[in-house]
Parts: C-alpha cells; sequence; structure tokens
C-alpha cells in the first residue's frame, strides 16, 4: 500500500493503492499529504498533515478514513510514524517552535508527550512499540562540527546513536 499527495487545482488529493488497485480514501480539505500508511488488525492508519488551522497544518491521523488533528495549528506540525499494539496507538511526530525550532514528541492515544525542549530542529522518524518498550528513531541537527546526530529514544530517555 502507498500514499502520496497529489495537488490539483490547489487542493492536495491522497491516493492510496492496495495490490495496484486505488482504493478509497476520505479525500477532502482536512487533509494535505501522507507521510505514512499503517495497516494493523484490520484497522488503516494514514498520517501527514491535516487541516490548516490559524494558517499552519496540523499534525493529521487518519484511522479507517476518520480524520484527527493532534495538533491547534499554534504552530506548523507533522505526524510521521504510528503503530498500534494492542487497544494502544501510538502516533509520531514533530511541531515547529516559533523561533523555527522543532519538538519531536508522540501522542498515546492522544496524549501527547514531548521528546525534546524546542531548542533546536529536532525530528522524530519512526516508532515501534515491543511489549512495552517504545522505540522512538530521530535526529538532532548539526552542531558545531556540522554533522547530525541520529537519536534513539526507548520509553522517553534519548540515547546518541552517532557522533556529531
Amino acid at each position: 500500500m502507498a500514499g502520496y499527495a497529489e495537488k490539483t487545482f490547489g487542493i492536495f488529493e491522497v491516493r492510496l493503492w492496495k495490490n495496484g488497485n486505488q482504493i478509497p480514501f476520505n479525500n477532502n480539505s482536512d487533509f494535505y499529504l501522507t507521510l505514512l500508511v499503517f495497516v494493523s488488525y484490520g484497522n488503516m492508519y494514514v498520517a501527514g498533515l491535516g487541516a490548516a488551522a490559524n494558517g499552519n497544518y496540523t499534525a493529521g491521523l487518519s484511522k479507517n478514513g476518520v480524520i484527527t488533528n493532534l495538533t491547534n495549528g499554534t504552530n506548523i506540525a507533522y505526524a510521521s510514524s504510528v503503530f498500534e499494539s494492542g487497544n494502544d496507538v501510538f502516533v509520531l511526530g514533530f511541531e515547529e517552535t516559533n523561533n523555527s525550532n522543532s519538538y519531536a514528541m508522540y501522542w498515546e492515544n492522544g496524549i501527547i508527550t514531548r521528546l525534546t525542549d524546542g531548542t533546536k530542529q529536532d525530528v522524530a522518524y519512526s516508532v515501534y512499540v515491543f511489549g512495552k518498550d517504545v522505540y522512538i528513531v530521530g535526529y538532532e541537527p548539526p552542531g558545531t562540527f556540522g554533522n547530525g546526530i541520529a537519536k534513539l529514544w526507548k520509553n522517553g530517555t534519548a540515547q546518541d546513536l552517532s557522533d556529531e
């Protein structure tokens, strides 16, 4: 299954395929860009950008075609990954700050947890849950030497995977 956004008359239209055939998706002005499609236990999740509010895109999640905005549009935000574990749904993303940095964060059943303090342009890309452990990978931007740092968060505790 794959998803993408196609701009048509100023509006992005999300399109999805299963086994080479396009499948229906709730296309309206509430969902703009697909960053990840995840299918689990008969549920189809689409993570990306939700409706623009206050001039900013929100972190958006679609579950079986029902779209939820995870942020309020105060700042631009993205949902980048989803994982379903039992009755729990984890959505990963990041939200820009007023000074062009970003918070890496995730939502567990709609409850937000910030992984970073927003003083850098931190980004979280992928989430995986095994048992009671939540694993998240992401990136901290370049510092003094110009190289970024790959990060792993296990249950909210950061570990550097690379040197700067």
